[in-house]
């Protein structure tokens, strides 16, 4: 195998990236390194098992409170020893009742303020932030019961008389503010607290400080940088997807979905598979009825494919359903889960067995989804989720509940015949453009009439553009078919295996096509599925993308190789071989 590598003019590995470029392992010196493109942030899982999401801190100057903030009978003095052992900890005097620091700000959904504080000459400390409030006692470590009705307030120890201190809200935010208190609910007189690193986010839980000076700062998954996913192992592949859009604007803040009957919730209950703790826990109560949560308010058309997902953990509920409703699905369209095991229950209605899926994400967590066809367009498209007794079999499911609850996190509803990638949303929906990568010089890597093309992957579409003749694709057919498709003058398309369906959309698959004017040879795992001794693909071809076309769920590429010259057969077969 080692002398097939030798032989390569091109090796893509992906194991290296920065923002708008994938690394090659050949050649070494970045001639063969693959420009890369994605106008939104996205999300992958990363190496530690977790779902990884842009990070952000969407305040300016963060930990130079002379600068943007605005202070009312306040002072700020720099230079004070800091929670990370730093002199870069600010004081914050108040020189009359009500003394604060604050800075405007325009944000809205749900947001997290979190600023590091430490008792001075008062004890106590309170943040502000989209209309609500709480207090933070600095000498205890506990959150006081004064303040405005966040969703959540935290306070952590970090050490050294430090707390990371954050609040969270949903709303319009205008100004966030920090106040040195005197007490619980109480902001008159004098006196001073110690402040750093101050940071606003959207979501339900302060992440990782980022310090920021004149503009916003985003940071992990955000524009342009490639996603390398370790859902499958702890090697990484290159996720490639099409462009998707969650509608749910309720993807983390589950509490806040429009209908609400016989459960309730508690927001930042437990790790979520982000692992942070802003899952949320649902329980159904001891009243006898319906038991869910939905949004009723999703606009969608007629004979278009749909799919919801949710993340779900058990605690004590075995089972959930995810369920469409509303006219343009009717109520019939659903499917349970047991979340203890792992498996599917009962589904109703139209529903295959090929329409719902539980993927395990470790943890005890899984991604459960399902698909259903809309028959009728309208703007109260219904997303449900019902905590339920047992693997109830009734469409609408109506029961005395016994205080049976589940963990859920990451809902989302998209247009489309299966679940991509999680997008979060905070309060409005969210689109993730395609993914796309592009060699526009293939010409230096095979011949002008020879050459082999090798993929280690999971699902694929993938373009060679050429000059003169055309180009060739590999792609999907709507049978689960390979096919190699020369493009242009010719038009001229064969289907791997002779019309045979090749599914492999449950493992992993190496394709190797190989051309000359000799013909063409395709193997797949290992064996020759195709060959012919036409000369119609010996073509100097220049151009290569990856890109993703919305046929199948996505593209999880190993490993891409390219070749000056047709390998032989038995070059080929050893190649693929899995």
């Amino acid at each position: 195998m080692a002398n097939i590598y030798d032989k390569s003019s091109l090796v893509l590995i992906p194991s290296g990236t920065k923002t708008s470029k994938i690394f090659s392992q050949k050649p070494t010196n970045g001639d063969g390194d693959f420009t890369f493109s994605r106008s939104t942030a996205a999300t992958r899982v990363n190496a530690s098992g977790n779902i990884e999401k842009e990070t952000e801190n969407l305040l300016l100057h963060s930990n130079s409170f002379s600068n943007t903030w605005t202070n009312a009978s306040s002072t700020e003095t720099s230079g004070q020893a800091g929670y990370d052992g730093t002199n870069n900890a600010w004081l914050l005097t108040s020189s009359l009742s009500g003394g604060r620091i604050s800075q405007s700000v325009s944000v809205s959904g749900v947001q997290t303020f979190s600023v590091y504080l430490k008792a001075g000459s008062r004890n106590w400390g309170l943040l502000v932030s989209t209309g609500t409030s709480a207090y933070f006692d600095l000498n205890n470590g506990v959150v006081g019961s004064g303040g405005t009705a966040p969703i959540d307030a935290n306070i952590e120890s970090v050490g050294g008389g430090w707390y990371r201190c954050s609040i969270s809200a949903n709303g319009s935010n205008a100004e966030v503010r920090i106040y040195p208190a005197l007490a619980d609910n109480d902001v008159s007189g004098t006196g001073s607290i110690y402040m750093q690193d101050a940071q606003l986010e959207q979501g339900l839980v302060a992440r990782d400080y980022i310090e920021t000076t004149t503009t916003a700062i985003y940071g992990g998954i955000t524009d342009n940088v490639p996603r390398l996913d370790y859902t499958d192992s702890s090697c990484p592949a290159l996720l490639l997807e099409p462009q998707r859009t969650n509608t749910d604007p309720n993807g983390e803040y589950l509490a806040n979905r429009p209908i609400v009957v016989n459960v309730s919730t508690t927001t930042n209950s437990i790790d979520s598979p982000e692992g942070v703790t802003n899952a949320t826990l649902i329980t159904n109560n001891t009243t006898s009825g319906q038991h869910q949560l939905t949004d009723n308010t999703f606009s969608v058309t007629s004979g278009t494919d749909y799919t919801i997902s949710l993340f779900l953990k058990y605690r004590d509920a075995q089972y959930v359903r995810l369920q469409f409703g509303g006219t343009p699905f009717g109520s019939t369209n659903w499917q349970n889960f047991d979340v203890l095991n792992g498996t599917k229950g009962s589904k109703g209605g139209g529903i295959s067995t090929a329409d719902s899926s539980i993927e395990d994400y470790g943890n005890g967590w899984y991604r459960c989804s399902l698909t259903a066809d809309a028959t009728a367009t309208g703007s109260n498209g219904a997303f449900q989720i019902r905590i339920l007794e047992n693997d109830n079999t009734s469409d609408i499911p109506s029961f005395a509940g016994s205080g049976l609850s589940t963990y859920a996190w990451g809902a989302q509803f998209e247009q489309g015949s299966y679940a991509t990638s999680y997008i979060p949303t905070y309060g409005s929906s969210v689109s993730r453009v395609a993914d796309y990568s592009v060699r526009s010089d293939m010409q230096d890597y095979v011949s002008a009439d020879e050459g082999t093309w090798f993929m280690h992957f999971k699902d694929l579409f993938f373009d060679i553009t050429g000059t003169g003749q055309g180009s060739i694709n590999l792609v999907y057919t709507s049978g689960n078919q390979i096919e190699f498709i020369q493009r242009g003058n010719l038009q001229y398309k064969i289907a791997i295996n002779n019309s045979t369906a090749v599914d492999y959309l449950d493992g992993e698959d190496k394709v190797a096509i190989a051309w000359s004017t000799s013909g063409l040879a395709i193997y797949i795992n290992g064996e020759s599925k195709y060959t012919n001794s036409s000369s119609v693909y010996a073509n100097p071809y220049s151009v290569f993308e990856l890109t993703r076309v919305d046929r199948r769920p996505r593209v999880d590429m190993k490993q891409i190789l390219f070749f000056k010259t047709r390998l032989s057969n038995q070059e080929l077969a050893a190649l693929t071989t899995i």
